[in-house]
């Protein structure tokens, strides 16, 4: 699996991206449980949230940097949309049902921030998969993907620079990197500062 796959607060707290790790073609063999152990001994992890969900056009099969994503230990930005019924809308109102429930390994809930999706893009008769959860966290400037919607793009900076307010917010023109395949999120892959990661430095 890929880095986009899996979603954590830095506290303990796994969200995996079932649509993804349990897929037959990725992890042939291998049992949601073995899974789990093998990831919280890689990750230092207490508890795994299993997510499901993907949004349209989503050629990861389902990651979930699409869909929720960590602003605090206790605190995530969910995609959402305005739309009644139509794409997306019935996947997005189970996994808000599905994270109402989460009891996170502080024994706290979890809150919930909309950050309401762009609008839907067709290119090369497919749906692209946009969604500005696929932000990168910075030390000090959180890089937000936009996608050529100016007032979508604008609410979505106004929202996330809300939850960050320690670091400047940075946006950048995602669209042609979407049509090719990939995302902001995707194309990186932040290493948190620790002890460990000191060391391996200095070898």
């Amino acid at each position: 699996m890929e880095g986009g796959a899996i979603e954590s607060n830095g506290c303990g707290d796994l969200f995996v991206s079932a649509n993804c790790v349990l897929n037959g073609d990725r992890n042939p063999g291998i049992c949601r449980r073995d899974i789990e152990l093998k990831l919280l001994e890689a990750l230092g992890g207490k508890k795994i949230h299993w997510i499901t969900g993907c949004i349209e056009g989503d050629d990861t099969g389902g990651h979930i940097d699409n869909l929720v994503r960590f602003y605090k230990p206790d605190s995530v930005l969910v995609a959402s949309t305005e739309e009644c019924e139509g794409l997306n809308s019935f996947m997005i109102q189970k996994l808000k049902e599905d994270l109402k429930a989460v009891t996170l390994a502080s024994g706290l809930s979890l809150e919930m921030v909309d950050l309401p999706m762009p609008r839907p893009v067709i290119f090369k008769n497919k749906m692209l998969p946009l969604s500005y959860l696929n932000f990168l966290i910075g030390n000090k400037a959180v890089y937000l993907p936009t996608f050529r919607q100016d007032k979508a793009d604008q609410r979505a900076i106004e929202i996330v620079a809300r939850q960050f307010p320690d670091r400047s917010l940075v946006s950048i023109d995602c669209l042609d990197f979407v049509r090719e395949g990939g995302g902001l999120h995707c194309m990186t892959q932040p290493i948190p500062a620790s002890d460990f990661n000191s060391e391996v430095a200095l070898k």
